[in-house]
């Protein structure tokens, strides 16, 4: 192995002839290595207690698992080193070919830059989110939907971003999580809310009539004024409610049932479109399906991401699509980031993508125009 990534150009490789050998050489580097090639089959230390050793390490390079065990074993510990945390290039079973190994390697320098687009903030208190809120530092970014055969724009799902002071702009998951638990995400919702659907008719007045997807959290769900807040606010915005979806996750729903079952057939009356967020990585997402009257089904990413090599994987979405088609549900595969992900979604029959591979969260403005730049290249 070391003389294949010699001969495709790696410049420093570093070989290990056991894992406490890689635990080793991982201390030396101060977990500063790109990517890791893990052999499964390792004496004393076999490769999946490795990546658990990783894992705690908290290493951030890329991981590539190999193995001559077969490809179920294989599959189960890529899923085990996600569930480490561990950022997994792929699986490759032996024995292993010059392309294989490349093809895995480019996947280490994209992700990497993406974590890198976001700095963190040291700690994210209820204080300081309050704080946030008073001085209007969150905001809405839009990434595009786009339809999976003609990638002609059809929708956008709106994204909250925190403007921090100190620490550039953040994601939701650095703050929506401690919203929730300190009772603050009702507040902060009916911000983001207001804010996505303002920015929505912009949109529209601009001549793109695309819609607006809305994500709801779980800990909003258990609020009986929230279908009246959304249908007064898309009223006041200029949006007719069969312009808008709301994206709920199958654990948000969970929290209080007969509460969010009520507030999201109201919902649903008001002519709202609902969509299922994440399908299929829950215990009971086949049971919301049929409790809750969706009219969109969202494809978790880490099904599109493995279905291209993960035979399980893509049977989960084929399986998916094929269901949503029966019951009249528009499909939506999220984290679309390779062009053989998006052949193989449109194979299967998804009607929308969504992704990198299309297009990044952008604030509004940056929206319009990649949007209009589109609209010249397909003129």
């Amino acid at each position: 192995m070391a003389a294949m990534l010699a001969n495709l150009g790696a410049r420093d490789v570093l070989t290990a002839a056991s894992g406490l050998d890689a635990l080793r050489l991982l201390s030396e580097r101060n977990g500063s290595l790109e990517a890791v090639i893990c052999d499964l089959g390792m004496p004393a230390m076999d490769g999946v207690e490795l990546l658990r050793q990783f894992g705690r390490t908290g290493f951030q390079g890329g991981v590539i698992l190999m193995s001559g065990a077969d490809e179920k074993v294989l599959n189960t510990a890529g899923k085990l080193a996600d569930l480490q945390g561990l950022r997994v290039l792929g699986q490759v079973q032996k024995p292993v070919t010059p392309a294989q190994v490349t093809g895995l390697l480019s996947r280490s320098a994209a992700p990497r830059a993406r974590r890198r687009q976001y700095a963190a903030p040291l700690q994210v208190s209820p204080q300081s989110i309050r704080d946030g809120i008073a001085r209007d530092e969150f905001a809405v970014w839009f990434q595009p939907k786009v339809d999976a055969g003609s990638l002609k724009p059809v929708g956008v799902e709106a994204l909250a971003r925190w403007r921090h002071p100190s620490s550039g702009i953040l994601p939701p998951d650095a703050f929506i999580g401690v919203a929730e638990r300190e009772g603050l995400v009702g507040e902060l919702s009916q911000i983001l809310t207001s804010r996505a659907l303002m920015e929505g008719a912009r949109l529209h007045d601009n001549g793109f009539p695309l819609t607006i997807a809305i994500n709801l959290s779980g800990g909003w769900l258990d609020d009986l004024h929230l279908p009246d807040f959304i249908h007064a606010t898309s009223q006041a915005a200029g949006l007719r409610s069969a312009d808008i979806i709301l994206e709920v996750t199958e654990t948000g729903v969970m929290k209080d049932l007969a509460t969010a079952l009520e507030v999201l057939t109201r919902l649903r009356l008001k002519g709202f479109g609902l969509s299922i967020d994440d399908f299929g990585i829950g215990y009971s997402s086949f049971e919301q399906l049929d409790r809750i009257p969706f009219t969109e089904l969202k494809l978790d990413r880490s099904f599109v991401n493995k279905g291209t090599e993960d035979a399980t994987a893509h049977a989960i979405l084929q399986g998916s699509i094929d269901m949503a088609r029966r019951m009249g549900l528009t499909t939506v595969a999220e984290g679309v980031e390779t062009e053989g992900q998006l052949e193989l979604v449109r194979m299967l029959g998804c009607d929308r993508i969504q992704g990198y591979l299309i297009a990044r969260p952008m604030p509004t403005d940056e929206l319009i125009a990649w949007l209009r730049a589109r609209q010249d290249e397909s003129e």
